[in-house]
């Protein structure tokens, strides 16, 4: 399904740093849309730092073009988010 989301997210206007990050979530993302790489992955995938994609994920989220859920791990500790 992650052609359904990658067509969404191609129609989107929105700035190059931040539509690359969301077109790599799409392209990881499940039937129900879903989708939980890391920071790190997508840094990789998108050739940006951390930082600006850890910018765009806020930025994406504050603009509602996204929705994450924090997940944690069996000790309690954090992992990426859904």
């Amino acid at each position: 399904m992650a052609f359904q989301a990658t067509a969404w997210a191609w129609s989107v206007s929105i700035p190059f740093g931040k539509k690359l990050v969301l077109l790599a979530l799409a392209d990881m993302a499940d039937e129900n849309m879903s989708c939980f790489p890391g920071q790190r992955r997508l840094s990789a995938m998108t050739c940006m730092s951390v930082s600006t994609v850890a910018r765009a994920l806020s930025d994406l989220e504050d603009e509602g073009f996204i929705r994450r859920e924090a997940r944690h791990r069996e000790n309690g500790s954090r992992t990426s988010d859904r």
